[in-house]
């Protein structure tokens, strides 16, 4: 055989040699980091959901329009896995976690994982049982407690494969607190209670849910994470 030939072959062995071990390494990560990317995936529907792709006109004098702010989506998805957690993070101390431009406060049991995200926060229990998340975001205008629950709604209609709403209703703190029940595009099961407030321009939304769990059998844990919840209210 000559070396031209030799070479060549040498050369398609390594390639799928490199080829397989790509295709190993994708499979390795998607297997472990799984629902890493579930909430961008949700987050991406939601927002197309809620219109994220509205079309301009063009303005009198020629310019072109300044885009309308697009509103960060909030939807309830399976959290980081408990390998996933973020002690290191800046903003994390211990078991709370600050948010870096001091819009929330929360605090978790021990064991809990947490995951920053652009607009807030994704946490779960060391058995995956229990989780949820804490999302704010921008609103054009001041909504009524009636208004604050229907935006809630809406959006969460659109995000999850099934929902049934419960129960709702106002907290001394100004919050609204409604109960439901949904599957999620997973296909996991969500016991649920989340609060919706509003403070200026900001609404917060707390997302607390058993996964594939009653959320009572979780209620102690649910106690201190709501209970150590503070949004920044000026």
């Amino acid at each position: 055989m000559s070396v031209t030939v030799a070479k060549v072959k040498y050369n398609q062995v390594c390639t799928i040699e490199c080829k397989l071990t790509l295709f190993d390494f994708s499979r390795t990560v998607m297997k472990n980091y799984r629902h890493l990317f579930v909430p961008l995936v949700m987050s991406l529907l939601l927002l197309t959901a809620c219109g994220g792709g509205t079309d301009t006109e063009p303005s009198e004098n020629g310019e072109a329009p300044t885009p309308a702010e697009t509103t960060p989506p909030t939807t309830p998805s399976p959290s980081p896995t408990p390998e996933a957690s973020t002690e290191d993070d800046e903003a994390t101390a211990g078991n709370t976690y600050k948010a870096p431009d001091d819009a929330f406060e929360i605090s978790f049991p021990e064991g809990y994982a947490k995951q920053p995200r652009a607009n807030g926060l994704t946490f779960v229990s060391s058995d995956s049982g229990f989780g949820g998340e804490v999302i704010y975001f921008e609103a054009e205008e001041e909504l009524s407690e009636n208004e604050l629950e229907e935006l809630f709604k809406d959006r969460y209609n659109s995000a999850l494969d099934e929902v049934t709403w419960q129960n709702s209703e106002l907290q001394p703190d100004g919050s609204v607190r409604i109960d439901w029940r949904g599957r999620n595009v997973e296909g996991e099961d969500l016991d649920a209670v989340s609060y919706i407030e509003q403070h200026g321009q900001t609404i917060y939304i707390l997302n607390i849910y058993g996964i594939n769990e009653a959320y009572d059998v979780y209620l102690e844990d649910a106690n201190i994470i709501v209970g150590s919840y503070k949004v920044k209210t000026n």
